[in-house]
């Protein structure tokens, strides 16, 4: 895609953080983001499941929901969607086209641009409401323009933290960065330190932090390895859906927590078990192929990782498995090789392909002496490695970066 060549040349290079190119960009577009309601999420980890339901959610209630993402896993039109249709390239082209003497002329980035783009978008398709995904962190997001009616924060853990903060109080203080004066936020049960900062934020803005405990809000839950039912209080209807695991119980419950906020509660039960049944996330726990059984999961951060290691633990209590990982700087890579060693039969590990990932040379001199662990040049060669070692019976567990899904799919349905 020709158009796109120039988008993704302003990936590279160091992160630029602040928001005076945004605020200048969406000056120049006639701030379209105050043309439509929004939900803000932001968290460390599940915030794009959350906006994944929260869409589904809204959309099955008869909304026009926008839908905003980030990064995507094989297509960028995957970040940008209006009720569950992805933007067309020629809607991409069009605008890049009509912005380009802008853009020459100014020092913007590729998350900056991405952002215009989908708030005209949904401007120009006059959306009901639009679901947006912080990038990194929340105070000083390219999308922490908008004047969300709701602010989401989504379970804290550490990661990015020579960016956001080398504490959990730091890191929650940027994310709770989207409360907007006057304005409901909502947040999941979590660390205390994480609950009082939110507290003193949600205070300076004028309004009172509310905290989902999930076990007040969902009930009976039944996980397999290709679905999970659950009860949601107040309502009769048993609700099943395949994403599947205990902290998207979490998600869930959070999800359903803010719809009831922004709609005054006004949603039946028919309308959240449709959009459940319907709710699909890619790279959640996602197996991708049979005998072998291979699972895809974005997990890409130790507190992710933990997670998926309890599902995998609880589906598959007694079998080893085999794992492939592909996963940036920065990440607690020897934690997380500790985290699944017991479960291992077997470690298959690259670099990816960014400027943000360790290099082959780095990961074999970090992890020669380790034990089940073999270091491969790509992704590509370490799943293949993996699957030409494997029986029928095997479970193969792929996880890391999203940069890494574009190759990953290259294995979907063998």
């Amino acid at each position: 895609m020709d158009y796109l060549k120039e988008l993704y040349s302003r990936r590279g290079g160091e992160m630029k953080f602040g928001l005076e190119r945004t605020i200048k960009f969406i000056n120049y577009l006639q701030n379209p983001q105050n043309n439509f309601k929004s939900i803000h999420v932001a968290g460390t980890n599940g915030k794009g499941s959350v906006v994944n339901i929260l869409a589904k959610i809204l959309q099955e209630y008869g909304l026009k929901v926008g839908k905003f993402t980030s990064p995507h896993l094989v297509n960028f039109n995957e970040r940008i969607q209006i009720n569950s249709e992805k933007i067309k390239p020629e809607r991409i082209k069009k605008h890049l086209k009509h912005w380009k003497e802008y853009l020459d002329s100014e020092e913007i980035t590729f998350f900056e641009i991405t952002t215009g783009l989908a708030f005209q978008e949904f401007f120009e398709n006059n959306v009901d409401v639009a679901v947006i995904e912080t990038g990194l962190g929340g105070r000083l997001d390219s999308t922490n323009v908008i004047n969300s009616e709701i602010a989401v924060i989504t379970t804290i853990a550490h990661d990015h933290t020579g960016i956001l903060g080398d504490t959990l109080e730091k890191i929650a203080g940027e994310k709770a960065g989207i409360i907007k004066q006057g304005k409901p936020v909502i947040t999941i049960e979590q660390d205390l330190g994480v609950i009082k900062t939110l507290e003193e934020k949600a205070k300076e803005n004028s309004t009172s932090l509310r905290i989902v405990d999930p076990k007040k809000i969902i009930t009976n839950v039944d996980i397999s390895s290709k679905i999970m039912s659950f009860n949601i209080v107040g309502y009769d209807e048993k609700f099943e859906t395949d994403l599947i695991g205990l902290h998207q119980i979490e998600n869930f419950a959070l999800a359903v927590a803010t719809v009831k906020i922004f709609l005054d509660n006004k949603i039946s039960g028919q309308v959240i078990k449709n959009a459940i049944k319907k709710v699909s996330w890619k790279g959640r726990f996602e197996t991708i192929s049979k005998k072998p059984t291979i699972i895809y999961d974005v997990a890409h951060n130790y507190s992710g990782v933990e997670a998926l290691m309890n599902l995998l633990n609880e589906l598959y209590k007694n079998k080893k498995i085999k794992f492939v990982i592909g996963i940036l700087k920065n990440k607690q890579l020897c934690k997380i090789l500790e985290l699944i060693d017991r479960k291992a039969k077997s470690i298959s590990i690259a670099p990816i392909d960014t400027s943000r990932s360790y290099t082959y040379k780095e990961l074999k001199k970090m992890l020669n002496n380790k034990s089940k662990t073999s270091v491969f040049k790509n992704i590509n060669s370490a799943i293949n490695n993996e699957i030409n070692s494997s029986n029928r019976d095997d479970v193969i567990c792929i996880f890391g970066s999203h940069y890494m899904g574009e190759d990953v799919y290259r294995f979907k349905d063998l």
